[in-house]
């Protein structure tokens, strides 16, 4: 994780490491095509689809206990969770001691596109049983908020941020982002991603170089 101020909520707070909880680290099981080499050894549509369902449950309990762990051991009330897929990136603001989590999505996604993001963030309840301190009035599972328009059931609306709050939090994502994600010498680089790889990205892979800079 990584430490900064976080202006909107007057506290410390931690990162988690993206390139631990994006899209592809819990769903890669569904990817396999029937050739893949760990479907091998099985015969029938149906073996294979069952043992892409039990990879597919431990790779969503792997991301599920890394986040209960960092959780537990930053003991923060303000943990932000930078979350990829399809490209784009959406930040979920965890509060693990209030039981609430909330999704800041400047393209305002329909939730069911990482609806399996939520589920793992929703059944956090390790927390609870591993010692986390939390409200005993709350519920054991996390309340998903979300600060734009939604259509979902399971999600509730909860108050508009003011302006100035909102360019905070995104001058604090920003900055995250471009100095320990993108950056080749940042804390969370992937040299396989494809941040690291393709030329469409050098202008943020090197942000500080003025030849690289876009107008």
């Amino acid at each position: 994780m990584q430490e900064n101020d976080v202006h909107v909520v007057k506290e410390k707070a931690k990162y988690l490491d993206p390139c631990a909880i994006y899209k592809v680290r819990h769903n890669f099981p569904n990817q396999w095509g029937d050739n893949h080499d760990k479907l091998a050894k099985y015969k029938t549509k149906k073996d294979k689809r069952a043992k892409r369902g039990r990879q597919h449950k431990k790779a969503m309990r792997r991301v599920s206990s890394y986040i209960t762990y960092m959780i537990l051991w930053q003991d923060r009330h303000y943990i932000w969770a930078l979350y990829n897929f399809q490209g784009h990136w959406i930040a979920f603001m965890i509060q693990p001691k209030n039981r609430v989590v909330t999704i800041f999505d400047s393209l305002d996604y329909d939730q069911s596109t990482y609806k399996e993001f939520i589920f793992i963030l929703q059944k956090l309840q390790h927390y609870i049983t591993n010692g986390g301190i939390h409200n005993p009035e709350r519920s054991k599972e996390m309340v998903v908020c979300t600060n734009f328009h939604a259509t979902s059931n399971h999600l509730a609306s909860t108050s508009r941020l003011h302006e100035q709050q909102l360019l905070n939090i995104g001058a604090d994502l920003c900055r995250f982002i471009l100095r320990e994600a993108v950056n080749p010498m940042g804390t969370y680089y992937h040299p396989e991603h494809e941040l690291a790889q393709e030329d469409k990205y050098v202008s943020l892979r090197k942000w500080e170089n003025q030849e690289y800079r876009q107008g």
